[in-house]
C-alpha cells in the first residue's frame, strides 16, 4: 500500500516544487540507503498526488478511498479561492475523518478556535507556516503517515477484540439472569450474583464504549433522526436513571424542565444515551449532595443541562476532557472507565449539529450542556 500525500493549492508553480522536492528526496534515499534494509527505504516511498482547488482534492480523497487506496496525509493551503482550506478540511474530514491534515499558510489569520471547531479533534492538524524548510515538509510526511497506518492497526485491534468480547458476554449475563430467577438462592450467593452482573454490566458498557468510538472515528455511526419532543425524551431518560441513584441515597436526583416545550429532530437512542453518559459521570465523582437534569430554550436552541455538587474538574483539565481516552482523575478518586464516554457524547452531539460545553469549580461541581437546534414551530 502506498504513502499517499495529497497537496492542495491554487498555485500550479508551488504543486510543481512539491513534486520535485519528493522526487529528489526518494532518489536520494533510493540511492544511498539500500544497505540499510527494505524497511528504510519503504518508509520514503511516497505517491504524490495534487489539485489545484480544495473541489479537486475532495474529489481525489474520494476517488482514492473508493479504491482503498487511501490518502494519509493531505497538506491544505489556507488562503485559496473558491472552497477555501478551511471548507476543504472540513469536507475531507466528513468524507474520511482518518487523513491527517496540514494546514499550510503564510498568515495565521485563522484563529485555533475556528481550526479545532472545523477539524474536530485537535491531534489531527498542523501547522505548517511558510516559508518553510524542505526537511520539515519530508519529516512531517514520515511522522504522519506513520501515525496515520499506526492509528488503523489499533482501531481495527480495538474493534476485533471488542466483537470477540461480546459473545461471552452476552453468555455471562444470560446465565446471571437465569441464576437470578432461581427460587433458593442463600443470601449470600444473592450478594454475589449482584456483584457478578454489575461488573458483568460494567465490562459490556465498555466494550459497547469501544465499538462506538471505533465507528466515530470511521464514520461508520449511522443516525436514525425524528421528531421528537424535548420533555417527554429527557422525562423517560430521568425515569431510566431513577432505579440506578436509588444505590446511592446521599444523593438527590433532580429533574427540572423547561416549562415550554420543543420538538428536535434527533436519534432518541444516541441522545439518550449522550445524557445518561454525564449523568453516570457526575455520579462518579458526587459522593453526595445533588444530581440535577434541567432544560431551557435560549434562543432557538434546547440548553439540557446535567450538574452536580461533586469534587469538581481542575480548569487546566477542562480543555482536555472530551479527548479519546481522556479520564477525569482525582488522587482521592480512582473510577473505573475507559476515558471514552465523554468523547462519544461530544461526537454524537456534534453529528446532531449540537455542542457540548463543560464549567466546572474544583469542590463545588460541574455543568455539562448539550446544546441542540429545536425545529421551528
Amino acid at each position: 500500500m502506498s504513502n499517499n500525500l495529497l497537496f492542495i493549492d491554487d498555485e500550479n508553480d508551488i504543486l510543481k516544487n512539491y513534486m520535485a522536492l519528493f522526487k529528489e528526496h526518494m532518489e536520494s534515499i533510493k540511492n544511498t540507503n539500500k544497505r540499510e534494509g527494505p524497511d528504510i527505504y519503504q518508509r520514503d516511498q511516497f505517491t504524490i498526488h495534487t489539485a489545484i482547488s480544495g473541489e479537486d482534492g475532495i474529489e481525489i480523497v474520494k476517488k482514492k478511498k473508493g479504491e482503498g487506496d487511501n490518502i494519509n496525509v493531505c497538506f491544505v493551503d489556507m488562503r485559496m479561492p473558491g472552497l477555501s482550506g478551511l471548507e476543504t478540511i472540513k469536507k475531507i474530514h466528513d468524507f474520511d475523518s482518518k487523513v491527517e491534515i496540514v494546514i499550510v499558510t503564510a498568515h495565521f489569520d485563522e484563529s485555533i478556535g475556528n481550526i479545532l471547531k472545523t477539524v474536530g479533534e485537535p491531534e489531527k492538524f498542523l501547522y505548517l507556516k511558510k516559508p518553510f524548510h524542505r526537511y520539515e515538509i519530508i519529516q512531517l510526511a514520515r511522522n504522519l503517515t506513520e501515525k496515520y497506518y499506526n492509528n488503523s492497526i489499533k482501531d481495527n485491534f480495538i474493534s476485533n477484540v471488542s466483537h470477540e468480547l461480546k459473545t461471552p458476554l452476552s453468555s455471562i449475563l444470560g446465565f446471571h439472569q437465569l441464576i437470578e430467577e432461581m427460587e433458593d438462592l442463600s443470601e449470600e450467593g444473592n450478594e454475589f450474583l449482584t456483584i457478578i452482573g454489575k461488573n458483568a454490566r460494567l465490562m459490556q458498557s465498555l466494550v459497547q464504549d469501544l465499538i462506538t468510538a471505533v465507528e466515530l472515528r470511521r464514520k461508520q455511526f449511522i443516525l436514525h433522526k425524528e421528531e421528537k419532543s424535548l420533555k417527554e425524551i429527557l422525562r423517560s431518560t430521568y425515569q431510566i436513571m431513577v432505579p440506578i441513584l436509588k444505590e446511592y441515597p446521599d444523593i438527590d436526583y433532580l429533574f427540572e424542565p423547561c416549562e415550554e416545550d420543543a420538538m428536535l429532530f434527533i436519534d432518541e437512542s444516541r441522545f439518550k444515551k449522550c445524557v445518561i453518559s454525564l449523568i453516570n459521570n457526575s455520579i462518579k465523582f458526587t459522593d453526595k449532595g445533588f444530581i440535577k437534569i434541567r432544560s431551557e430554550l435560549v434562543n432557538g436552541e434546547a440548553v439540557i443541562t446535567v450538574s452536580d455538587s461533586g469534587i469538581g474538574i481542575e480548569k487546566d483539565k477542562l480543555e482536555y476532557i472530551f479527548e479519546h481516552f481522556n479520564r477525569i482523575e482525582n488522587e482521592h478518586h480512582e473510577k473505573p472507565g475507559l476515558g471514552l464516554g465523554l468523547n462519544i457524547t461530544k461526537e454524537i452531539i456534534l453529528a446532531h449539529d449540537g455542542r457540548v460545553t463543560v464549567e466546572s469549580e474544583i469542590s463545588k461541581g460541574s455543568d455539562f450542556k448539550i446544546i441542540l437546534p429545536t425545529i421551528p414551530k
